[in-house]
C-alpha cells in the first residue's frame, strides 16, 4: 500500500525539480545579450526600478523586464539605478546594462517640446527663448540640410525626393517632445525631427489612407499644415479637409487666412484687405489650388484627416472666437455667419 504514495511523492519531487531547473534556465537566458542595435535611452527622475525594467524590455534592450528586476533585487542594484541619458551598446547583457545604469554613465540632457503647427521660425524662437540654441541657429540648420545630405544620409532618405523639389523643410520637421544631450547641435535636432517624420508617416494605416486618397505625400503634408493652422477642434477637421479638397477639385480658391499670415508673419484671425492683395503663390485668395508647400509642421492628427476627408454639403467655413467652426452651404449663408460671429 505505501508504494503508490512513495511514487506520488517522487513524481511531485521530480515535477518540482523540473520547474526549478526551468526557472533557472529561463533566468540565465534572460540575463543574456539583448538588442542587436545600440540604443539611446533616458531615465527620468522619479522612475522606479519596475518602470525602468519595463522600458528596457519594450525597447528590446533586455530579454525580460521581470528578469532584469529580479537581478537588480538579488544584487542590490535596484536602489542604485540613476537618472540620465544612456547609450546602451548592442548585445549588452543585463550585468553590463546594470553597471552602466548604476555607475553614473548618464550625461546631462533636457527635453524640448515643439508644438504641432509651429513654423520653423516659431520653433527657432522657442529654442532661443529656452536657451537651447542661439537665435537663428535652428532655422539656419534646417535651411542648410539640403547641402549637408552627405552627412545626414538617414534623415535625407526619410524625406526622399522632397529635397529635389524645395530647399525648405517646412512641414517635414515632426513636432514632438525631443530629448537632447547637453552638447547637441541644431543639426542634431533637425535630423531627429526628419527621422521622426519618416517613422510616423511610414505607419501602415496612414500609408493606406494616403494611397486611397490619390494625393501625394507633399500635397497631404501641405493640406495638413492648413488644417493645423485653421481648425482648433478635432471633430471639425475632417469636414474642413473635405471642404478644402472639394474646392481644389472644383478650381475654387481655398481662401485660407492662415496662408496670408504665413506670408506676413502675423497672427491675425482674419487677413486685412491690403494683405489679401499680396502677390504670392502662398496667397490662397489670389491663387487656386494648394500653396507651393506647407505653412507649418503638422502632427499626425492633421495628417490623418488630410488623407481621410469627410464629405459634407458645405463649401465655406469660419472660426468663431471660441474656436468653434461655423460651416455654410452657400456664400450668402457664409456672409450671414461672418456678420454674426466675427463682428
Amino acid at each position: 500500500m505505501p508504494r503508490p504514495r512513495r511514487n506520488k511523492r517522487r513524481s511531485l519531487f521530480f515535477l518540482f525539480s523540473l520547474l526549478i531547473l526551468g526557472g533557472v534556465v529561463w533566468f540565465a537566458w534572460s540575463l543574456g545579450a539583448g538588442g542587436s542595435a545600440q540604443k539611446d535611452i533616458v531615465i527620468t527622475e522619479g522612475m522606479g526600478a519596475g518602470e525602468i525594467a519595463d522600458m528596457l524590455a519594450e525597447e528590446g534592450i533586455v530579454r525580460s523586464g521581470l528578469a532584469f528586476n529580479l537581478y537588480g533585487y538579488l544584487t542590490g542594484a535596484r536602489a542604485r539605478l540613476q537618472a540620465g541619458a544612456f547609450t546602451i551598446p548592442a548585445r549588452a547583457d543585463v550585468a553590463e546594462i546594470v553597471a552602466l545604469l548604476t555607475e553614473g554613465a548618464g550625461v546631462e540632457e533636457r527635453a524640448v517640446r515643439l508644438i504641432e503647427g509651429w513654423t520653423i521660425e516659431e520653433m527657432d524662437a522657442y529654442l532661443a527663448k529656452e536657451n537651447v540654441f542661439d537665435e537663428g541657429a535652428f532655422s539656419s540648420a534646417a535651411s542648410a540640410m539640403r547641402k549637408k545630405c552627405a552627412l545626414h544620409t538617414e534623415a535625407c532618405a526619410v524625406v526622399g525626393t522632397l529635397l529635389e523639389k524645395t530647399s525648405a523643410l517646412e512641414g517635414y520637421l515632426f513636432p514632438d517632445t525631443y530629448r537632447l544631450y547637453a552638447d547637441a547641435t541644431p543639426e542634431d535636432l533637425v535630423e531627429k525631427m526628419l527621422i521622426r517624420f519618416g517613422e510616423k508617416t511610414e505607419d501602415a494605416t496612414f500609408q493606406s489612407s494616403l494611397r486611397a486618397s490619390g494625393r501625394t505625400l507633399h500635397e497631404a503634408v501641405t493640406m495638413a499644415s492648413l488644417i493645423e493652422a485653421e481648425v482648433a477642434r478635432p471633430e471639425d477637421r475632417a469636414i474642413v479637409s473635405g471642404l478644402l479638397w472639394k474646392r481644389i477639385d472644383a478650381g475654387m480658391p481655398l481662401q485660407v487666412d492662415a496662408t496670408i499670415n504665413y506670408i506676413t508673419g502675423k497672427h491675425e484671425p482674419a487677413a486685412s484687405a491690403a494683405d489679401l492683395k499680396i502677390n504670392s503663390p502662398y496667397n490662397t485668395y489670389l491663387y487656386p489650388d494648394l500653396p507651393p508647400g506647407p505653412i507649418g509642421n503638422p502632427g499626425m492628427g492633421a495628417l490623418f484627416v488630410a488623407v481621410s476627408p469627410k464629405d459634407s454639403p458645405y463649401w465655406f467655413y469660419l472660426s468663431a472666437s471660441d474656436g468653434t467652426t461655423i460651416f455654410s452651404r452657400t456664400f450668402d449663408e457664409h456672409v450671414t455667419a461672418k456678420e454674426r460671429f466675427l463682428r
